[in-house]
């Protein structure tokens, strides 16, 4: 972790909730989410989509007010990784003395190319600094895998 970051964390889940203020509400945190097989695959090819947001901060000391460097990056379970985000950044509070930060949503929504457990990661200054993982399973009748916390 770079020195002068003291956290950071990725929280997936359903929504994200970005009050005027700037402060973020993670709803429904989930890392098990379900599909339908026969929903991977319909006659005209199209694959289906999985809707999922997170919520990424990064607090740094104080007396930071350096800009970083932020990349956050999805990696699938077969290991292609896909770059989600590039962000520079001022680690600053609003009011002087609290430890400053980066905060910033994400909306995950994409085409299921693959069950299994995926990861996201969130890079500062290129090196990974938090990582958060989510599992697409197939959602089978009298099995429920929909938004389970494990």
């Amino acid at each position: 972790m770079p020195q002068k970051l003291l956290a950071s964390y990725i929280l997936i889940c359903e929504r994200v909730i970005e009050e005027k203020d700037g402060v973020l509400s993670v709803i429904r945190m989930a890392d098990i989410y379900g599909v339908w097989p026969a929903a991977l695959e319909s006659t005209t090819g199209a694959r289906f989509g999985i809707q999922l947001q997170a919520a990424i901060t990064a607090k740094a000391v104080p007396e930071d007010t350096d800009e970083h460097h932020f990349a956050v990056k999805l990696i699938r379970p077969k290991g292609e990784c896909s770059l989600l985000l590039e962000k520079s950044q001022r680690m600053r509070s609003r009011i002087f003395g609290p430890p400053g930060g980066a905060s910033f949503t994400l909306k995950l929504g994409a085409a299921v190319k693959e069950m299994g457990t995926h990861y996201v990661t969130l890079e500062a200054d290129g090196e990974e600094v938090a990582r958060a993982p989510f599992t697409l399973l197939p959602e089978l009748p009298g099995r429920r895998a929909s938004s389970e916390i494990r």
